[in-house]
């Protein structure tokens, strides 16, 4: 008798083997395994000190040479959206400082697919924050636990140039809409560091390699941000005499529009601030010291006329850091409610809380980067 043919036998073997592939999505596990990217810092220029007036750093030549390829393996990305990573800096890695990142995609869904931590460089000092440049190319970040130093890298750590001075303190960098400027706040130190002058909102130009003062009426400027419409929005007292903290939205010439939120007396410090990718959103910390109970220190979320706050976290912790995903689903911030600083997702609305790491190192400074 003549056999069947052998691909009737196959083809059922083929629907068994489909049946099981498909896209895994879950929590980072306690201890994972670390990819190690390039972790060399290579060519760091650094400028020549001017004190008592702005840094004028060397050109940058960052742009000179093609970037390297990443080697990180993606989670399976959602046709919704651009391939995302969630950035943080721990100290996870051989004692060293280290700028990690998650894939992370499925951000329409109430858990989404996340990848590995995986290394992108180690730093050999500490980390206070971190940017990315629109495309994903390049990082800005401040170095230094006192007195922080602005430096700009390319994705790896590679190619890093210091761009303010040894004796200043830079803080909170953020690059323009446009990917040619970056914004932070900063002060100058004088002869010997002995002294800063007071901070001051700097713009760094990328094509010019010049630093220059913004927004010079801002008194005692604390964190800032890059709106996508070309605004700045900025933390700062309201005067020598009245110490409350607003937010404050101005037009790059300095022409202030608003000032948020309606209840910042309420607060006794605000810490940081994000604002949605519309623009329509704030996120900021609150600091609280009641006259009694415990202080609190809380993520909220306002509309731009600074009424109808919303409470995201409610004293679970010290939470700081908020950085608003690309498209507007998730808050990305740091929490130390587990007993250490770990990395979190949020809500805009409050709800779908994620703690995202979950190791025995401090994680810290989440930052949202579109991969090239």
């Amino acid at each position: 008798m003549t056999g069947k043919p052998c691909y009737r036998l196959i083809f059922p073997i083929l629907i068994i083997g489909l049946f099981f592939m498909g896209c895994t999505s879950g929590t980072i596990t306690s201890s994972p395994t670390i990819t190690q990217s390039p972790t060399s810092i290579l060519n760091i220029l650094i400028p020549t000190e001017t004190p008592w007036s702005t840094v004028q750093p060397a050109t940058p030549s960052i742009t000179a040479s093609p970037l390297p390829e990443e080697s990180i393996i993606p989670a399976t990305s959602s046709p919704q959206n651009q391939l995302l990573q969630l950035t943080f800096v721990s100290d996870r890695h051989s004692g060293y400082y280290g700028v990690y990142a998650i894939d992370v995609n499925c951000l329409e869904t109430d858990e989404p697919c996340l990848g590995e931590p995986q290394l992108l460089f180690e730093w050999e000092d500490w980390i206070s924050a971190i940017d990315w440049s629109p495309d994903g190319k390049r990082i800005a970040f401040v170095s230094g636990l006192y007195g922080g130093k602005l430096f700009i890298a390319d994705w790896n750590g590679e190619n890093a140039i210091q761009i303010t001075s040894t004796c200043g303190a830079a803080d909170s960098p953020q690059w323009s809409p446009s990917g040619d400027q970056i914004v932070f706040i900063y002060a100058a130190g004088r002869p010997g560091c002995e002294v800063l002058e007071p901070y001051q909102i700097q713009v760094y130009d990328l094509k010019t390699g010049h630093m220059t003062p913004s927004l010079s009426d801002a008194y005692d400027p604390s964190r800032i941000n890059w709106l996508p419409g070309g605004e700045l929005a900025y933390i700062a007292k309201k005067s020598e005499t009245d110490w409350t903290e607003m937010i404050n939205v101005a037009e790059p010439d300095g022409t202030l529009i608003k000032q948020l939120p309606t209840n910042a007396t309420d607060y006794s410090y605000i810490l940081g601030l994000a604002f949605s990718p519309d623009g329509q959103q704030v996120a900021f910390v609150g600091e609280i010291h009641p006259l009694t109970g415990r202080t609190t220190v809380d993520i909220y979320v306002s509309n731009l006329e600074g009424s109808d706050s919303i409470n995201l976290t409610n004293g679970s912790g010290i939470n700081l850091a908020p950085d608003w995903s690309p498209f507007g689903e998730w808050i990305a911030f740091e929490s130390d409610r587990s007993g250490d600083y770990e990395v979190y997702l949020i809500k805009p609305d409050g709800s779908g809380s994620l703690q995202i790491t979950h190791d025995p190192a401090s994680d810290t400074n989440p930052a949202w980067r579109t991969k090239p």
